[in-house]
């Protein structure tokens, strides 16, 4: 268990390897009764990161350091397997940048903005769940990405929101009680297949 007390948390500037089990996870704790900042690594790269049974909690972005994710990696191979991203205060809870990365085994839960947001990134997702978000669930741009088995509930804005010429190819996606459903803008891509949309507001939307 690690603790992160005001204005506190890892800048990288190497490799990190996380590799806890089930029995034994390795848990990242902010200081949720702490007004300040507290709690978020950022990546600056090249690295390679891998984490495994890996769960953070109220973690959040520092204004110092003028980073939109909780949980930030630039210029990176980003591997993560079994790991929750559970309650934080910033725009992103997990921002990858200019990176590639695999996903499995994920959940995204108390999101007080974005979830995940990609950018200039190509990745893989499989078996990602994203419950309750203030904002996006899946925020992509200038991205490629292949994506298997997500699940959306109560989205407060897209669920699954594809921008700046990216493109998804996704299959077996349901999304749930959500505001809207799957977005694609400024020239992205998305294809599909066995996709649930239900009890949306605005299932499909394209600008």
């Amino acid at each position: 268990n690690i603790f992160f007390k005001s204005n506190s948390g890892i800048v990288l500037y190497g490799d990190l390897i996380s590799n806890g089990s089930s029995v034994n996870p390795i848990n990242f704790y902010g200081d949720k009764d702490n007004t300040n900042y507290s709690g978020y690594i950022l990546g600056i790269g090249p690295s390679d990161i891998f984490m495994n049974y890996v769960s953070f909690f109220d973690f959040s972005s520092t204004n110092k350091l003028d980073i939109p994710g909780s949980v930030t990696f630039y210029n990176s191979n980003v591997k993560l397997k079994n790991v929750n991203f559970n309650t934080n205060s910033s725009e992103d809870y997990l921002n990858i940048v200019n990176s590639n990365f695999t996903m499995e085994n994920i959940v995204f839960e108390n999101c007080s903005s974005d979830c995940f947001d990609s950018d200039f990134s190509d990745g893989e997702l499989n078996n990602v769940k994203f419950n309750i978000s203030k904002n996006d669930g899946l925020d992509i741009s200038e991205s490629k990405i292949n994506a298997n088995n997500l699940f959306f509930k109560q989205i407060g804005d897209k669920a699954i929101s594809a921008g700046e010429n990216s493109k998804i190819y996704m299959n077996n996606i349901n999304i749930n009680n959500s505001e809207i459903g799957i977005v694609s803008k400024d020239g992205s891509i998305i294809e599909g297949d066995n996709v649930i949309i239900d009890l949306v507001r605005l299932p499909l939307a394209i600008f």
